[in-house]
């Protein structure tokens, strides 16, 4: 390659990393912690006073879905690793929201290093990585799951750095276990991530790689495998889905819910804007072109993920109309594979008016497919930039704010719906959140106040977000036969739902403005009669 080329390329390689890492880092400790989020950090809070997952927050009781994720008051069904990375971000740090997320957002800068680290050591044309320039700075699921203080950034980076180790070869020990170390953490990131990238890994070999690679022998395979296999035993015996009341859901997915569950889950992958679906369109025409292997190896690796997920999720089809996508996140690395592949091919066809027009596809509704969904044509990455600079309204800020300020010490709070509890139990900790848990006894609940029980005991407080508050005041009201009362406190007139989670049509990158009182957040005081 040139000189003048090759400078040409590693000056567009940087410019793309300086702007991602805004896109990682802006503003990311602005927004307080959605449910999962708070969730996690719980459970970190808890590592850091007791070194375990344990359930018992101070006064509060971390017992989502009314504890199906616990045993012995400890949480045994999320897997471990995320939650103790960012325990020791806490550590460093301090425990907000901050600190939360930079471990996983300095991990989304990593795994971009690692994937140009790739290109510029393949010594790839400028026209590629102009491409994959493209590619990356448009997609904006990649960097939104990224900025989450959740299990998505460590799993996308294990990801990243498995496909890319396999890739390079597993010729000699140290690479061998080094991959087997890399699946170990992803197990415990993730177990469905973990088993699409092997599943991927795996098909990728006998359909692409087998007859160019020597057959790996038997004491390589194990230095592969047992390695994962020794570290992962033990922790399983601790954090295992099969031993705790989760383990329930699993039978209610019939056969038939998982046919549809494969529609949902491809087609999802679109509406979430995870691949540009032009490219999905195009890569026929593309390999036809070419015959650029890529494009192949990316198409099985997203159908992979598709079937996966769905055979292995125990996502209910009865309760809900998408697709959990958040399991299928390592599809947005094969759609950058793809969308590379295919545009590059575009770019050479129509010439010097192809570099102009990848980005106007890439980084529009056109091509990446919610268009087609919504009607409306937008520009998801200009949307994200004005959002990094001038970031939206949220419920919990406020509300935490208040709660802190004007609800004393240990007082009893009621919150609806009960998913949003728990961001306040992040923010404001000083409240005891009440009724997470059914009335029927189990052990591990015994020593536990009556006001963790659903119905046992009224809460001092009850905060309503959205236009039920009517509706959940009178059923208060009525269960306790009417020797209670609710009286209203306060108004807080901010847009009551939480719409900065990173699923895209689940998202706003604009404030919402509230037009009728209904759509704000109603506080209440118990008035007994």
């Amino acid at each position: 390659m040139p000189i003048c080329s090759t400078v040409k390329s590693y000056s567009l390689l940087v410019f793309t990393f300086c702007i991602s890492a805004w896109m990682f880092l802006g503003n990311l400790g602005t927004y307080a912690l959605w449910d999962d989020e708070a969730e996690t950090a719980l459970g970190a809070k808890g590592v850091l006073a007791t070194g375990d997952t344990t359930a018992l927050i101070g006064h509060n009781v971390n017992a989502r879905r009314g504890g199906i994720n616990l045993r012995d008051m400890a949480d045994r069904l999320t897997p471990p690793l995320p939650t103790y990375l960012m325990a020791l971000s806490f550590k460093i740090g301090k425990a907000d929201a901050y600190f939360s997320r930079l471990p996983f957002a300095l991990l989304g800068l990593a795994a971009t290093g690692l994937m140009m680290g790739w290109l510029a050591r393949t010594k790839t044309s400028f026209q590629v990585m102009l491409c994959f320039a493209f590619a990356l700075l448009g997609n904006v699921s990649f960097f939104l799951y990224f900025r989450q203080g959740r299990y998505y950034g460590l799993a996308l980076f294990l990801g990243i750095a498995l496909f890319l180790l396999y890739l390079k070869g597993l010729e000699t020990p140290w690479k061998r276990l080094l991959y087997s170390f890399l699946s170990f953490m992803l197990f415990f990131s993730h177990p469905i991530i973990f088993a699409q990238v092997q599943a991927i890994i795996a098909l990728d070999w006998v359909l692409f790689e087998r007859k160019d690679r020597v057959l790996p022998r038997s004491r390589e395979i194990l230095e592969m495998i047992l390695p994962c296999i020794l570290l992962s035993i033990p922790l399983l015996l601790v954090w295992n889905p099969f031993l705790v009341k989760s383990k329930e859901y699993m039978d209610q997915v019939s056969i038939g819910d998982r046919m549809i569950l494969i529609w949902w889950n491809f087609r999802d992958l679109f509406r979430a804007e995870f691949i540009p679906l032009l490219s999905l369109v195009l890569a026929p025409w593309a390999y036809w072109k070419t015959r650029n292997r890529a494009i192949l190896r990316s198409v099985c690796a997203i159908a992979v993920v598709v079937l996966i997920t769905s055979m292995i999720t125990y996502q209910r089809v009865s309760v809900t109309s998408v697709a959990d996508v958040r399991y299928e996140i390592i599809a947005i690395v094969a759609g950058f594979v793809l969308s590379v592949a295919v545009f590059v091919t575009l770019s050479k066809s129509l010439g010097s008016f192809g570099l102009f027009l990848i980005p106007l596809l890439l980084w529009s509704g056109i091509g990446t497919g919610s268009f087609f969904f919504t009607g409306q044509l937008a520009f998801p990455p200009l949307q994200f930039w004005q959002e990094l600079i001038s970031p939206c309204e949220e419920p919990y800020t406020p509300v935490a704010q208040w709660v802190n300020k004007n609800i004393p010490a240990e007082s009893t709070v009621l919150v609806f719906p009960e998913y949003m509890m728990y961001p306040l139990m992040f923010h404001a900790p000083q409240a005891v959140y009440a009724w997470q848990l059914e009335n029927g006894f189990e052990p591990q609940f015994a020593n536990l106040d009556d006001i963790h029980f659903r119905g046992r005991r009224a809460p001092d407080y009850l905060i309503v977000f959205g236009p039920d508050s009517s509706d959940v005041r009178f059923h208060l009201q009525t269960l306790f036969q009417g020797r209670i009362s609710y009286q209203e406190v306060t108004r807080i007139n901010t847009f009551w739902k939480d719409l900065y989670r990173p699923e895209i049509f689940w998202r706003t990158f604009s404030s919402i403005r509230i037009s009728e009182p209904s759509q704000g957040i109603v506080i209440f005081r118990l008035q007994t009669l």
